[in-house]
């Protein structure tokens, strides 16, 4: 999207309306803005449309078993006391753990994996579960994601070749 830009206080974020829908526009005391929004609005659809089956498969078993499609890392690992005490990462389904980043000019984060065989899906790699993972990079245009190796999911989506 084209967003025009406009002097802001260093550190501020403005949101202003672009051609194709709302763009961000992070501004220094330069004036020079930067439109970061594109690049993820593009990585967003594409999740969208890749996860859209398997959404569409939770949703039909939570209509008959009531299961959540969106639950605390908990409730997939209940014997792992770990997971008690995490309120910042969510699991889609039992097979995808979500670790948005929640702190403010954050690019990394701690991330929990509950026990078993992982693979992040922005860069293919193979991850052990049952630990954290410490100051795990997770820069503004890429959301943390990891997908349960042993997951039907996992042939289906376009991860990327790693490890």
């Amino acid at each position: 999207s084209v967003v025009s830009a406009v002097k802001l206080k260093e550190g501020q974020v403005n949101r202003l309306e672009g051609e194709k829908g709302m763009g961000v526009l992070f501004s220094g005391d330069d004036g020079r803005g930067i439109d970061l929004l594109s690049e993820a609005q593009h990585g967003d659809c594409e999740l969208h449309i890749e996860f859209a089956p398997y959404i569409f498969e939770l949703a039909t078993r939570a209509r008959t078993t009531g299961e959540p499609i969106l639950a605390p890392l908990w409730y997939h690992a209940p014997k792992d006391s770990d997971t008690y005490r995490i309120v910042d990462e969510y699991m889609v389904g039992g097979d995808v753990v979500v670790a948005p980043v929640v702190t403010k000019e954050a690019s990394s984060r701690d991330v929990y994996l509950p026990a078993g065989h992982w693979r992040d899906y922005n860069t293919g790699e193979s991850l052990q579960g049952g630990k954290w993972l410490r100051g795990y990079s997770a820069p503004l245009n890429r959301l943390p994601l990891f997908v349960r190796d042993s997951s039907p999911l996992i042939q289906q989506l376009k991860i990327k070749a790693g490890n």
